[in-house]
């Protein structure tokens, strides 16, 4: 798909950049249009291209994939899911009954440097309230300094929140002409939208054919329910999601010598989803 060679492009240009500090990238779009799986797909891509490159190293962390946290005042609450990713131990006496948690982005800083981190995906940006944007974006700079990487935000809204954050105005301030999708970002936008029937949507089906794990399925059964799987669906990435886990959870739940543990358009057709279900 379009983003993630767009994705790894930048990503390769920050690799071997030799000056100044990485170019981060956003990914935006509504609701169900597949922005986390994009996020995910693109981190094990791009780690993917550095143990084909470099070989396999257990003690390399390349990427980073945190959500945003429930609190978010201080550089402390930021640096606890890093640290929880990293396997710090983030609380100073942790046998006491009374333990207080520590500001962790030392020990994180250092791990990111030894272990030769380069990308941090961060999802559900759209979470951070007007008033913590300033203050969020200041310690996302101070760790880029001091560790190189890449930072990928992602969440509906995003590239409007990253706005604020580099210019300290909303986008619906600007004028008439700049608003809207085509604005210019000085970042790279990779926009998630609903897929369309074609190649993309056949590729997306193929990955997730790949994924299953049934008994008795038999390659190419998604492919053929292509087209199916897209009116039941509307184009939304969630909610193939959601169709397929449900149909592959049924299928092992009721496989027996005459069930066969495969998806089949029957069970399908038994089952509801959410949004763009043609239902």
């Amino acid at each position: 798909m379009a983003g993630l060679l767009d994705a790894r492009r930048q990503l390769r240009k920050n690799r071997f950049r030799s000056v100044g500090r990485a170019t981060d990238m956003i990914i935006d779009g509504d609701r169900g249009t597949g922005k986390s799986t994009l996020l995910v797909q693109i981190g094990r891509g791009f780690q993917g291209l550095l143990e084909s490159d470099l070989g396999p190293d257990p003690n390399r962390i390349p990427v980073i994939h945190i959500t945003v946290p429930p609190e978010r005042e201080s550089n402390l609450h930021w640096s606890l899911p890093l640290a929880e990713f990293l396997g710090l131990n983030h609380t100073i006496n942790p046998d006491d009954r009374n333990r207080r948690t520590a500001d962790m982005t030392e020990p994180i800083a250092h791990v990111m440097r030894q272990a030769k981190t380069r990308l941090v995906l961060i999802d559900g940006i759209n979470r951070i309230q007007d008033n913590e944007i300033a203050a969020a974006f200041s310690y996302f700079e101070a760790l880029q300094d001091r560790t190189n990487v890449t930072f990928i935000f992602c969440g509906t809204g995003a590239r409007e929140i990253i706005h604020e954050a580099r210019y300290n105005k909303r986008r619906k301030n600007l004028p008439d002409v700049v608003k809207g999708k085509t604005y210019f970002s000085d970042l790279p936008v990779l926009w998630a939208g609903v897929i369309s029937y074609g190649d993309d949507w056949h590729s997306v089906v193929q990955g997730f054919e790949e994924d299953l794990c049934l008994y008795d399925h038999k390659p190419g059964t998604l492919l053929k329910l292509s087209k199916y799987l897209h009116q039941r669906t509307g184009g939304y990435i969630a909610s193939l999601s959601d169709l397929i886990c449900q149909a592959a959870q049924e299928a092992i739940e009721t496989a027996t010598e005459n069930e066969p543990e495969a998806i089949t358009k029957r069970l399908l057709d038994d089952i509801r989803i959410g949004r763009g279900d043609s239902r």
